[in-house]
């Protein structure tokens, strides 16, 4: 379990699915979870950028990549 500064669900927004949107609105009704939404993008992210990511996947109790 995490604590109140992690997220209980971590939407990672890597745009590799092509009906990603159907999902991402179906988490949006989702009401009262902590709701954490990172974007992906590995041209612009550094070493430290994806260490961070990591981070956060290992402190979230649930991970969706989008």
């Amino acid at each position: 379990m995490n604590d109140a500064n992690q997220p209980a669900l971590l939407i990672l927004q890597s745009r590799l699915f092509p009906d990603s949107i159907t999902v991402a609105q179906a988490v949006q009704l989702i009401d009262g979870s902590n709701v954490q939404w990172l974007e992906l993008d590995s041209s612009v992210m550094s070493t430290a950028d994806w260490d961070r990511v990591l981070e956060k996947i290992l402190k979230s109790d649930k991970v969706v990549t989008l």
